[in-house]
């Protein structure tokens, strides 16, 4: 016998109409899920700007504590291994934040004798990390006279950020800065070891003639 379906009831169309029209209009509940889709976005944007504010501070306080300490170097007018220790001490103080595992500090005296320039003495808070001659950064060395030196200053400041979220990570602040001593013509240091002369054909081009480079910066001027 075959199946006869039942008609629907009068009005049953137009009461599933009005239902879902009035199921698109409730408003109910709308800003508790929107503040659902939008908490995550929120903390991740807070937290990864507090993280890369961190990093910032972490390396400009890093970058103030190579100033500190080159400046104090160039106003000694001769040191020896303890005081040297004492300047990495401050740098170290001066950084509570950054962790002491893996700082370094590491120093140098060139002189510029007229012919050749010469590495007077290197000193490194790590003695597993000398500082080698041929670790000087001479493409960024100034320009000097005959008879005169600069100090080198070099730091290593490790950073790990405050959340997994910073987009800096684990990083490794390095920082290199050349000052001329201020009371004499060199630092001398007293428990040195013995001087290094650098061969002139593996200095920068502007510095194997640094008289005639001078000369070429003023009359650009």
């Amino acid at each position: 016998m075959p199946h006869l379906a039942m008609p629907a009831p009068p009005g049953t169309g137009r009461s599933i109409a009005r239902g879902l029209t009035g199921f698109a209009a409730d408003q109910r509940g709308a800003i508790n899920l929107e503040f659902m889709l939008w908490l995550p976005i929120l903390l991740i944007w807070t937290f990864g700007a507090v993280a890369a504010f961190d990093g910032f501070k972490s390396r400009n306080n890093a970058a103030k504590a190579s100033y500190t300490v080159a400046d104090i170097l160039s106003r000694k007018i001769a040191v020896d291994d303890a005081q040297m220790a004492e300047l990495f001490a401050l740098q170290r103080a001066v950084l509570p934040q950054a962790p002491r595992t893996g700082q370094v500090m590491r120093a140098a005296s060139i002189l510029y004798d007229g012919s050749a320039y010469i590495v007077d003495w290197t000193w490194s808070s790590d003695t597993t990390r000398p500082l080698d001659a041929e670790d000087i950064p001479f493409d960024i060395m100034p320009l000097m006279g005959a008879g005169s030196s600069v100090t080198f200053v070099e730091i290593f400041v490790p950073y790990r950020p405050l959340t997994g979220l910073s987009a800096f990570g684990d990083r490794l602040w390095h920082f290199e800065l050349f000052t001329r001593p201020r009371l004499r013509s060199k630092i001398e240091k007293t428990d040195s070891s013995a001087p290094v002369t650098m061969a002139m054909s593996a200095m920068p081009l502007r510095l194997r003639d640094p008289e005639a480079s001078i000369a070429l910066l003023m009359a650009d001027r």
